[in-house]
């Protein structure tokens, strides 16, 4: 597992090292040896980390660079790796414009 994205994601949800270990049922210590990867989480951990931060495995442990959420749904777009960070904005731009058409309609 990517420790360093295991870290990243924990801060950007706003859980210290102490609650994740809680919702894991595991110590502070042991959130601490994966952040630093000296050990690995065991397959359910794996998943419930997944699960809970919505992103894909292959992310979680460092095979693709672009968070993909865990629940592919039909309406779950895989983009082009090659886009820019200008084309993801406009992206986003497009599919906010086309969620305010459609509230207006209804």
């Amino acid at each position: 597992m990517n420790g360093e994205r295991l870290s990243e994601l924990r801060k950007d949800k706003g859980y210290t090292q102490q609650q994740l270990a809680e919702l894991l049922s595991v110590s502070k210590y042991t959130i601490s040896s994966y952040e630093n990867e000296k050990t690995s989480p065991d397959d359910r951990s794996l998943i419930f980390i997944a699960k809970l931060f919505n992103i894909s495995l292959d992310y979680l442990m460092g095979l693709i660079d672009t968070p993909v959420s865990y629940n592919r749904e039909h309406n779950c777009l895989q983009l082009p790796s090659g886009f820019t960070d200008l084309q993801l904005d406009q992206i986003q731009e497009y599919i906010e414009f086309l969620e305010f058409r459609s509230k207006r309609q209804s």
